[in-house]
């Protein structure tokens, strides 16, 4: 991971708010590392998608009450279908760290658009999408070029999500 500031920030967010289901972006980090922290955790459920090149990486761990199968990963995202006994329905979830590079985002994005074919139940997108809407949604970093291709927004408006 990002060293001892993430790992103690991810400890201080597990013990005070001691969530189901932990989802981790950018780890950097091989699946036996993801593993270790689900055991420090104490979730027993897990889900890796090794980094490459000391870069990406994706961790999802979660407890043994919620019911998770793994529907489709890639390096950019992780779907799955969650049932969990309270509640009346599965739901979806999908859990992005969007392509920073340009050449990487058209094939990323429709991807994701057809994650959602045959889909018949509630569905939730989490993550970094390494995109914004407009120079509102910006700090820093390279000034927002309004000629670039508007994944997200045309994402939302085509897929009908809220957010």
């Amino acid at each position: 991971m990002a060293g001892d500031p993430t790992v103690r920030a991810l400890r201080l967010l597990r013990n005070k708010y001691q969530p189901s289901m932990i989802f981790i972006s950018e780890t950097k980090i091989d699946s036996e590392r993801c593993k270790k922290l689900g055991r420090r955790y104490k979730l027993d459920g897990i889900f890796s998608v090794d980094s490459s090149n000391s870069a990406g990486g994706l961790c999802l761990l979660w407890n043994t009450e919620l019911k998770v199968q793994i529907l489709q990963h890639s390096p950019h995202y992780i779907h799955a279908l969650i049932d969990h006994a309270i509640l009346p329905a599965s739901w979806c979830i999908t859990c992005v760290y969007g392509p920073p590079y340009a050449h990487l985002k058209h094939n990323f994005w429709y991807d994701l658009a057809n994650l959602a074919v045959g889909i018949n139940c509630p569905r939730m997108l989490i993550g970094d999408f390494n995109e914004i809407c407009s120079s509102n949604d910006k700090s820093g970093g390279k000034p927002f070029a309004s000629s670039s291709r508007p994944y997200l927004d045309d994402f939302m408006s085509l897929s009908g999500c809220m957010f």
